[in-house]
């Protein structure tokens, strides 16, 4: 590798890592070219292995962090989750009590009736000349299954009527 795009490849090293691709340059000039002493090679070896140590024990601990942060956030989750979960469980519980509520007390109470009045409220306004085709008759099917729903509907038992 020339010196150029080696020096560009450890700029973009960590520390450690780049000082270990040094000493290996080292040994391997030494060694190989210079013939170097034999004690001089061990003693870079020493710094070598003590700086792998020092890169793995490093990594370790942060990665025994970044564990520690993920079991920390899962544990969260968990507990957002139980309690949405609960809450989840409550809804239903309190739709089903006015779900027998409606039952009980209003027998008659027409649900679609509601559900399509909501619907309708939720429709832009019809035009002016929209509204005079409308008025005389249903413009849509589910206005006129609304008609006929609400015409199926009997008066609540005990009721008078008041236009008699």
């Amino acid at each position: 590798m020339n010196n150029s795009s080696n020096t560009t490849t450890r700029n973009t090293l960590s520390p450690v890592e780049s000082a270990c691709h040094a000493l290996l340059d080292f040994i391997a000039r030494e060694v190989f070219e210079n013939k170097a002493p034999e004690e001089d090679v061990r003693e870079r070896c020493k710094v070598f292995t003590a700086l792998l140590n020092e890169g793995f024990k490093a990594l370790l601990d942060e990665a025994g962090l970044n564990l520690s942060n993920l079991r920390k956030q899962c544990e969260e989750l968990e507990s957002q989750i139980t309690r949405l979960d609960s809450q989840s469980d409550a809804i239903c519980r309190r739709g089903a009590q006015i779900e027998r509520f409606i039952g009980h007390h209003l027998p008659f109470f027409d649900l679609n009736k509601v559900f399509d009045t909501a619907s309708q409220s939720c429709e832009p306004a019809p035009s002016p000349a929209q509204s005079a085709v409308s008025s005389s008759q249903p413009s849509n099917l589910s206005e006129q299954g609304t008609s006929q729903r609400v015409s199926s509907v009997q008066p609540l038992q005990g009721a008078s009527d008041v236009d008699e």
